[in-house]
């Protein structure tokens, strides 16, 4: 092995050489990370620090422990040393050479390189298994397993016959690519327990939204000594940064905690903010101003409540439900109207078999945009089942324990999984070891507004704690 790894150095023509094995599987972007990587730091090398492992036969996956992985390896040619004549492990002391006395990076982006166990590697299976019991990370039980490897599915070029394997040992259990089962809602949050609660809530142009907003609010039978709001508005062209201005004093003084932002981003769509085109542009700024308000707001608070301006109704046990739901990320149903179809389709479970479909031919600047309903179930099939895991979520509410927060979880402002914003956000959970949950009965309202409704006003409103 040694001596071809040898003749296939001499033959390549580029300046780069990039180890590639082919019974390993691996991600679009891998050699671009790894030649980023590289190019940044004035590197001769880059190794990924972890890889992902995949033994199809016993139905399991896993993040391995972080090692120099040479079959990772990419070396700029003229600094990569011989191989040494060995039938196998011929690149292990190639890679400690490189580490030794070359400038090498190490990359920790495991989803780049899918390491499998077919039966047939140079290595037999104990060495497989002795990675397995070292790994960071195992996904055995079959649902767990059955949504990792639809996850994998999006981005690698996976046999249907291994999807189908995995979602027949899932059977029910399979969070992923299934058909959810009826679980009752759980019963909603016991009045002895009232964590401190932070709503966010994101404002540009809400002049027409705002007071209705803080009555709705107010109807609540959440304690107001446990809610503290956080508002940050930016790039209004109408009234809202002045009715903010008249309307602080008054709601200082009703919750908890009061945190107003301005922030301007910069950002005025010409057409209809749900054209495909725009779709990146708009969600990566929405991604970035969650960020910055959540940056800005949270301070000792348990959770934070995301909830749109424009949300028109919702049950004053809103929070005790979503907190009774027992569940680190939980939505409820964002509906146009009362028992309506589903307003926010961002909050989604995939269909049986979704990781065979031909997703790519929705993929429009670098983040997937597919018709309703393609590959995907939406709430409103789905009520009557109390407690759903879902694959997505949406952002009009959203229910998110703040210390996956401070953890690191966030809104990707860029293509993460081929999603972004609150999809993305939903994938990166997953990633640190966290479902979303949704609740398909308890409903939200935000009907498709059509013309922006007259603006308030600007007098002094007073409201009565």
């Amino acid at each position: 092995m040694g001596e071809l790894r040898n003749e296939a150095v001499d033959r390549a023509t580029g300046p780069y050489v990039c180890q590639w094995d082919d019974d390993d599987l691996y991600d679009p972007e891998r050699v671009e990370t790894q030649m980023a990587a590289i190019l940044a730091l004035g590197a001769d090398a880059c190794f990924l620090a972890r890889e992902r492992l995949w033994w199809p036969a016993r139905r399991k996956l896993a993040i391995s422990c972080a090692r120099v992985w040479e079959g990772s390896m990419v070396c700029a040619k003229d600094r990569l040393p011989r191989y040494p004549a060995e039938r196998r492990g011929e690149d292990t002391p190639v890679a400690e050479e490189i580490v030794r006395s070359r400038r090498a990076v190490s990359v920790d982006a495991s989803d780049l390189y899918t390491y499998v166990c077919h039966g047939n590697n140079t290595f037999d299976e104990s060495h497989f298994a002795e990675h397995f019991e070292v790994a960071t990370h195992v996904w055995a039980e079959p649902g767990d397993y059955a949504g990792q490897l639809l996850a994998m599915a999006a981005r690698l070029p996976l046999e249907p016959g291994d999807i189908a394997h995995a979602e027949t040992a899932a059977g029910a259990a399979s969070t992923y690519g299934r058909k959810p089962q009826p679980v009752p809602e759980p019963a909603p949050a016991p009045a002895s327990e009232r964590p401190p609660v932070l709503v966010l809530t994101p404002l540009k142009d809400a002049a027409a939204f705002l007071p209705a907003y803080l009555d709705r609010l107010r109807t609540l039978d959440y304690p107001r000594e446990a809610i503290s709001l956080g508002l940050l508005e930016g790039d209004s062209r109408d009234s809202t940064p002045e009715l903010l201005r008249q309307l602080l004093p008054g709601i200082e003084g009703e919750f908890r905690r009061v945190t107003l932002v301005h922030h301007d981003v910069g950002l005025q769509l010409a057409g209809a903010r749900w054209e495909p085109g725009i779709q990146r542009r708009r969600r990566s700024v929405l991604a970035k101003v969650r960020n910055h308000l959540l940056a800005r707001a949270l301070a000792d608070e348990e959770w934070v409540l995301w909830l749109d301006v424009d949300v028109t109704g919702y049950p004053a046990d809103l929070v005790q439900r979503l907190l009774g739901a027992g569940k680190d990320i939980v939505v409820p149903h964002c509906a146009t109207a009362p028992g309506g179809p589903t307003y926010d389709l961002n909050t989604f479970v995939l269909k049986s078999g979704a990781g065979a479909l031909n997703w790519a031919q929705w993929l429009r600047d670098g983040i997937l945009q597919p018709p309703r309903g393609f590959g995907r179930t939406y709430l409103d099939e789905l009520r009557g089942r109390g407690l759903v895991r879902v694959d997505s979520v949406g952002g009009t509410a959203l229910l998110v324990r703040a210390e996956l927060h401070r953890d690191g979880l966030n809104f990707p402002s860029f293509p993460y999984r081929q999603l972004i914003e609150t999809e993305g956000l939903a994938a990166m959970a997953l990633d640190m070891g966290t479902a979303c949950w949704a609740l398909p009965d308890l409903e939200v309202v935000h009907p498709h507004h059509g013309a922006p409704q007259p603006e308030p006003a600007l007098l002094t409103v007073t409201h009565s704690k």
